[in-house]
């Protein structure tokens, strides 16, 4: 088959398609991409055949996505694929029925977490939530299945009217290479990490207000932050970076290293999280996980097997939570081989891919 996946940012495919790519190309598909820039093209061309339309994720002016889905429709028609899969709201919409007038007879949206307009917090928001909803409806109609990376994104769809249960196939996230992200052993040290961008709802301040309770109670516990800064900056952090709370790194493209030296990786976020990368890489080189209660962080997090969840923004909770599993070796290392043990077992990309792969080749 000729299969072509529609993106957005370069970056995300990079960091969340590569693997899937290189699956589909050992199982002799024919791979075309079409991304929303050309800054990672490099690394991706020797890949696959990549097409560049320029588009941001964001925006709902209704002139500028009517062109965007002719430039969408116009790229798809010189490609000619069997087989579309789209990721991101725009693909997902837009590029749906773009793939539809296209004349593509088989095509697969990816839901892969809800993000900001399905989660108002002014009359603006609710609006946009509203415009999303109707996009997203009128082009599920038109697509083949709807892929989701978590029951409760999958079922608050169905509930909303905006897909069919019937379409709807549930997939374990996008996967991790557990070949790739390979168990080691757990650090002497008391490190904690979190691999985030810096934004309010990853719990950024909620990681550094939990790493002055714990540094009282393990004065060695020493709290890194990694991540690319967006709505909060390294100056916002200021104060907890001088008082020595936490360690901000900024953007590391070999977080393995960061792993590897924890002993404790955490995301307490309340965002709603389509299934959290850096948890999947976190729990396959085997490292107890922490987190808020939330969608996406609870299909990785079972509580008190391979880590613990606590009531979201309950700072004291998720510190005291950090301290029983830094002073309790034995329960760190339990909780470390349980997160291999449902990495492998559950997570790994080849799982999914394969069931990616046999929905579009049954249809």
């Amino acid at each position: 088959m000729k299969i072509l996946l529609l993106c957005e940012a370069s970056w995300t495919v990079v960091s969340f398609r590569k693997e899937l790519i290189e699956f589909l190309k050992s199982n002799n598909h024919e791979i075309s991409l079409i991304m929303g820039d050309d800054e990672k093209i490099n690394e991706l061309s020797p890949l696959c055949d990549v097409h560049v339309i320029p588009f941001k994720n964001r925006g709902i002016n209704p002139i500028k996505l009517l062109k965007l889905k002719k430039s969408f429709r116009k790229e798809i028609e010189i490609i000619k694929p069997d087989v579309v899969m789209t990721f991101f709201i725009k693909p997902n919409t837009v590029g749906v029925k773009a793939a539809k007038q296209a004349k593509v007879k088989n095509i697969f949206p990816f839901v892969e977490g809800l993000g900001d307009p399905f989660q108002p917090v002014s009359f603006k928001g609710k609006i946009i939530k509203f415009v999303c909803s109707h996009l997203y409806k009128s082009s599920f109609k038109k697509a083949t299945n709807v892929f989701f990376l978590n029951n409760d994104d999958k079922e608050f769809f169905i509930n909303e009217g905006i897909v069919k249960k019937d379409k709807s196939v549930l997939i374990k996230g996008i996967g991790i290479d557990t070949s790739s992200f390979v168990v080691s052993p757990l650090p002497k040290n008391n490190n904690v990490l979190l691999m985030a961008r810096l934004i309010e709802k990853k719990g950024i301040v909620d990681f550094a207000k939990a790493a002055r309770i714990v540094k009282k109670e393990v004065p060695d516990a020493k709290f890194t932050l990694i991540g690319k800064e967006a709505e909060i900056t390294k100056l916002d952090l200021k104060e907890y970076i001088d008082d020595g709370s936490i360690i901000y790194d900024g953007v590391q493209s070999d977080v393995k290293k960061y792993i590897n030296n924890s002993k404790i990786v955490v995301l307490p976020s309340y965002y709603r999280e389509g299934l959290p990368r850096s948890l999947l890489e976190a729990i396959s080189i085997g490292r107890p996980v922490i987190g808020y209660k939330n969608v996406g962080t609870n299909d990785v997090i079972d509580d008190g097997v391979n880590g613990y969840l606590v009531k979201s923004r309950d700072i004291e909770a998720f510190a005291n939570a950090i301290i029983k599993v830094l002073k309790d070796e034995q329960l760190a290392s339990k909780m470390a081989a349980k997160s291999r043990e449902i990495a492998v077992n559950t997570f790994d990309s080849k799982i999914i891919n394969n069931q990616i792969l046999e929905t579009i080749k049954g249809n």
